[in-house]
């Protein structure tokens, strides 16, 4: 509960006091694995909150995997109906590993952010302000595209980093 509150402050503070000129990248760090569910939403730039696949989703699905996604997206609804923010409207996008075919990672990741959209239209965020679409394994971030180069485990790693909803605030 105190990271969920501590996220919210955050997250409060980051939509509402940067100006365009502070377009810096932030990271987290590395989150202990028993907090990783409390750590799930990472504010990675201006006007976007990344959420990692591995704890929204079950393996290969659009069902969340557990409770916590679910609390996790009930403190983004709170961010998006903050009333600095009211009037915004926001981009919920779904992204893919390389596993599996095109066809399939596109339906996969739209499902993903489709599924993410409904939730938050739940929570009370205005159908109109939010859309949503499925980009599969078109947008790997560039320090994760898979190389032949790389060992087994650094490919499930970046994997795991492709393996993601952004939800991104439009510029009005």
């Amino acid at each position: 509960m105190k990271t969920s509150i501590t996220l919210l402050v955050l997250t409060l503070s980051f939509f509402t006091s940067f100006s365009l000129a502070q377009r810096e990248v932030y990271k987290r760090e590395k989150p202990d694995p028993v907090n990783e569910a409390d750590m799930l939403a990472v504010l990675i730039k201006e006007g976007e909150i990344a959420l990692s696949n591995e704890v929204l989703f079950k393996y290969d699905s659009t069902d969340f995997a557990e409770e916590s996604a679910e609390n996790q997206l009930e403190i983004v609804a709170i961010v998006m109906n903050h009333p600095k923010l009211e009037e915004d409207y926001f981009l919920i996008e779904g992204h893919t590993c390389d596993l599996g075919t095109d066809s399939y990672n596109d339906a996969l990741s739209k499902g993903r952010a489709e599924r993410v959209r409904k939730y938050l239209i739940e929570q009370g965020v205005t159908e109109g302000r939010l859309s949503s679409i499925g980009y599969g394994e078109s947008r790997p971030l560039a320090e994760s595209k898979i190389e032949d180069k790389d060992d087994p485990e650094t490919k499930e790693k970046k994997r795991q980093t492709n393996r993601r909803v952004i939800i991104r605030k439009l510029k009005k």
